[in-house]
């Protein structure tokens, strides 16, 4: 019997020379961050976040995610490195880029696709109570500003990521694949109104035993500062182009609260709902951020 899900290595070869371009673009970007280190401005960062969904068997799952990371800042250029330590109990979700998608089956090799949700998740009808814990992938990202924002222009930003995966085992939240992309974010502010929007491109790597598409990603949001600038807060949209064959692509609509402590500390809460069943039902962040 053949696997259906035996990877298109066709498919691959016809966007290997899309993927060269975008490799030395992303170490063009990540060269010039490292080559201004000798500018010294940093960033200390910590960042919680919990999902939530249930499974087609009504079950609970539930993702834990705390992640520290250092942020190197030099005027147009910055940095980050970010590690986190992941739970989860059932292995419902899967890291894919920089997102979390839900019951896709890419996570380990054991488990498949198979109408929405992943075999050997549940047992007995029975969602697996033991959380599984240990570090997740290390993820790279990189910033360089293309145009700073004038009367008539916005601020634009390129940005590079690449995901590593240092993710052990247990937690069943890696593919264990490299995984980066590349993307454009045009800000302006107009009357006080904060707007945002950002498309991207994902070269992600095809786990074992499935083909995966390299997904389109867009981000909209709009905002204000208020209280004298003491808060600000933001309406976002996050959206993906499909990922997974006969799956729903990943969407997301989110409220994100920041909280301005002091002139170098930062405290961000956010709050999403799914809008797809490839994106968890519920989706909480909080944030803080400290300058050195």
């Amino acid at each position: 019997m053949q696997n259906k899900n035996k990877i298109n290595y066709s498919s691959n070869a016809n966007i290997w020379g899309a993927k060269k371009v975008g490799y030395v673009f992303l170490i063009t970007i990540l060269f010039f961050n490292i080559s201004v280190l000798a500018q010294e401005k940093w960033n200390l960062n910590a960042s919680f976040e919990y999902a939530g969904s249930h499974n087609v068997n009504g079950a609970y799952n539930n993702l834990f995610y705390l992640a520290g990371g250092v942020k190197y800042t030099s005027g147009k250029y910055s940095i980050d490195v970010i590690l986190p330590i992941v739970a989860q109990n059932g292995g419902m979700y899967t890291q894919l880029g920089m997102m979390v998608l839900r019951d896709s089956g890419l996570n380990h090799p054991d488990s498949t696709l198979n109408q929405g949700h992943i075999k050997g998740s549940v047992v007995d009808g029975e969602t697996i109570t033991n959380l599984a814990a240990g570090f997740g992938d290390l993820l790279l990202i990189g910033n360089f500003k293309l145009v700073s924002e004038k009367r008539n222009l916005p601020t634009i930003f390129a940005e590079s990521f690449i995901k590593i995966p240092t993710a052990s085992k247990t937690t069943q939240i890696s593919t264990g694949k490299i995984d980066f992309g590349l993307s454009f974010n045009i800000q302006k502010t107009i009357l006080g109104i904060i707007g945002s929007a950002k498309v991207g491109y994902w070269f992600l790597r095809n786990p074992d035993a499935h083909t995966i598409k390299n997904p389109v990603a867009v981000a909209l949001s709009i905002g204000k500062k208020i209280k004298k600038d003491k808060y600000a807060i933001f309406l976002m949209y996050e959206g993906y182009s499909k990922i997974v064959a006969n799956y729903s692509a990943p969407k997301e609509l989110s409220v994100l609260l920041q909280y301005f402590i002091s002139s170098n500390t930062i405290l961000s809460i956010k709050a999403s709902t799914g809008l797809s069943s490839s994106s968890p039902d519920f989706l909480f962040e909080s944030k803080f951020d400290f300058n050195i």
